[in-house]
């Protein structure tokens, strides 16, 4: 009645208002599915407050109160973004870890793989996933790492027993399907359309996404875009059938053969009892509108996923047209592509056209193929219907990749300009990276500075990283230093050898150890390079022009463009006794030349996974390239937005 329904949209805006209140004041990363932050972090950058404490606290309240409140949004993908806090945050407990950017992108992968096993009760396909979609580096050490935290995330959950069964499989299929060969075409069939939707998903969203950022009255106002959006799906989804579940009670539903026991009655009674015309127009207008309100609600300021969303869409679609092809076995059973069937048993089961229907459509929002079967495999604990989802994938994949669709996260990560660089990216600028280069980076010589002239030159910069020349006028690399280690180092000298400020401080290095992207070409075994270089990596600092180069072999105008580390009043009068940090000097400091083209630059740090790399002439030190400085060059040459909300 009027009352139950102004009762449910009063507390329905109530729970979706103050999650995105609290998403805009107190944590800006905690918004949407966190996937794009994570795989952004794992490529080796730098995000100040998107793993932190803060979004994990406000991610796991705003979560709870975005998905109560009737959003078409899942809960399943955002528990990867709270597993990779909460092992960033651990593992920055450790001070060895901590300082080391390599086992901490370690532990966040193992995170992410627990956090789809705990999601979907599917640890295996936790640790495909976290192969094929979270993490651009993945050795092969980390591969029984990740098995180990999914593991034991998946018997945590078994002890906890979540869906009060006492099982891990969230919709069980119990129905042993015995599918025909005739059915490989419909299964295929389903596989392009589920492609198609998928893509054409990512292009609506993407162009929703570009209008709502250029749209102040949207941009302005998150929580009052919130608010509308749950009005707006409340009155479409309460007058309708299966309208007032949540897309996990209708997955569960349309996973269900008419033979097997419901949960809900009322939904077995419409999904197998119901008029023709009733059931085909409820499954479009379902399917319909949970497309239309999934492409707007993706990319709005509270914790939400699309995985159940697009499962939900696809099943919806693929039990319509199970339940299409069945009818026509009955209504011409000579028909010859019916004839292999059993008349003693149905031709076709339509929840299987379901599962295999949801695979196909999130496999073409997601882009990821190998990881999606075997959760949908351990989602339901069907072993029959394995192929057909394969082979339904298969065609989703190659149908995007008609349509050029490129996956949801890595168009999200566009977007909000996170310093990503995607592999498959082809660049066919000339540009050389002498064009795009920091010129005169500040440097530290490898003898002659003392422990105050680094404890000045760290309190007046902002860089993350320095690098070590022999000397200030032949530029030779020696190799590269990060703010961190450089403040261990000096803590270390003062607390052991109670060192003064005047003590000289020397990186004893005997020769230059620089690698190229010419000996590395093709390399993927170069993110312990990561930890090493250049500023740290800011998202509001990403965009903005690139300065332009300088010629870099004049001494004297090197120094009138770079500060002058005469600026710093460095003292000359050493103590007697010198610190060598050569224990703490990156001495493998990955370089290109001045002429190398920009596609070589860009394959050489999306393939690295390194955060910049200095470049030489001869092996003299003439700039730095960070990813900030690839990406923001990049930028200039594309219409969009520099920044989401932050």
């Amino acid at each position: 009645g009027a009352v139950e329904l102004a009762a449910f949209l009063g507390v329905s805006l109530a729970l979706g208002g103050t999650a995105a209140w609290l998403v805009m004041v107190h944590a800006p990363y905690a918004a949407g599915s966190g996937i794009p932050e994570v795989k952004a972090v794992l490529s080796g950058v730098l995000m100040r407050g998107s793993l932190s404490a803060s979004t994990l606290v406000i991610k796991t309240v705003g979560l709870a109160m975005s998905v109560s409140s009737g959003l078409n949004a899942g809960k399943e993908g955002p528990f990867v973004h709270l597993a990779a806090c909460l092992a960033s945050i651990l593992a920055r407990m450790v001070p060895s870890i901590a300082l080391d950017h390599v086992q901490v992108c370690e532990i966040v992968a193992c995170a992410s793989a627990a956090g789809v096993a705990v999601a979907f009760a599917a640890p295996i396909g936790g640790v495909l996933f976290a192969f094929e979609e979270a993490s651009s580096y993945f050795p092969k050490h980390l591969v029984w790492r990740c098995f180990f935290c999914a593991t034991l995330a998946a018997l945590f959950l078994k002890t906890l027993n979540p869906f009060f069964n006492g099982k891990l499989v969230m919709f069980e299929v119990t129905s042993a399907f015995k599918w025909h060969r005739f059915e490989i075409l419909l299964f295929v069939m389903l596989g392009i359309m589920g492609g198609a939707i998928g893509s054409l998903f990512v292009h609506l969203n993407v162009k929703w996404t570009h209008y709502r950022l250029r749209t102040p009255r949207i941009k302005n106002h998150p929580v009052r875009e919130v608010l509308v959006l749950v009005f707006i799906t409340i009155l479409v989804s309460y007058f309708v059938p299966l309208g007032q579940l949540n897309n996990t009670e209708l997955l569960a539903g349309l996973f269900k053969s008419c033979a097997s026991p419901h949960n809900n009655e009322s939904t077995h009674s419409f999904l197998c009892h119901a008029s023709a015309h009733s059931f085909i127009s409820v499954m479009v207008y379902t399917a319909v509108s949970k497309f239309i309100l999934s492409v707007v609600t993706f990319g709005v300021r509270v914790p939400a996923g699309l995985f159940v969303p697009s499962l939900t869409i696809g099943a919806v679609l693929g039990r319509l047209v199970g339940v299409v092809v069945r009818h026509w076995s009955l209504v011409y059973p000579n028909f010859f592509l019916f004839r292999e069937c059993d008349a003693s048993s149905n031709c076709v089961e339509p929840s299987m056209y379901a599962i295999i229907g949801a695979a196909s459509v999130l496999g073409g929002v997601t882009q990821v193929s190998v990881s999606i079967a075997v959760i949908i495999f351990e989602l339901t604990g069907g072993v029959t219907h394995l192929i057909p989802v394969m082979s339904a994938l298969l065609f989703s994949k190659f149908t995007c990749g008609f349509f050029g669709a490129r996956s949801i996260y890595d168009t999200h990560i566009n977007i909000k300009r996170y310093p990503f660089l995607d592999k498959s990216t082809r660049i066919h600028d000339t540009t050389l990276a002498a064009h795009i280069m920091r010129a005169s980076p500040v440097v530290i010589p490898a003898a002659g500075f003392t422990i105050g002239d680094i404890e000045r030159l760290l309190e007046d910069t902002t860089f993350y990283g320095f690098p070590v020349v022999n000397n200030e006028l032949e530029m030779l690399l020696v190799g590269n230093i990060v703010r961190p280690e450089l403040t261990v180092a000096i803590e270390k000298a003062r607390e052991e050898r109670g060192v003064t400020a005047l003590n000289e401080v020397t990186f004893s290095v005997p020769y230059t150890t620089s690698f190229s992207e010419e000996s590395v070409r093709g390399a993927t075994s170069a993110l312990s390079l990561v930890g090493s270089m250049a500023r740290e990596d800011s998202i509001d600092e990403i965009s903005g022009p690139t300065p332009e180069p300088s010629p870099p072999s004049d001494p004297e105008k090197r120094h009138r463009i770079r500060p002058s580390l005469s600026s710093y009043n460095f003292r000359h009068e050493l103590a007697s006794t010198s610190l060598d940090f050569c224990s703490y000097l990156d001495s493998f400091v990955p370089t290109v030349s001045m002429s190398t083209p920009l596609d070589k630059v860009h394959a050489f740090f999306s393939h690295m996974g390194i955060r910049s790399c200095m470049v030489t002439s001869r092996g003299r030190l003439e700039g730095i390239i960070s990813k900030k400085d690839l990406i923001a060059y990049i930028d200039n040459m594309e219409d969009l937005p520099k920044k989401y909300f932050l």
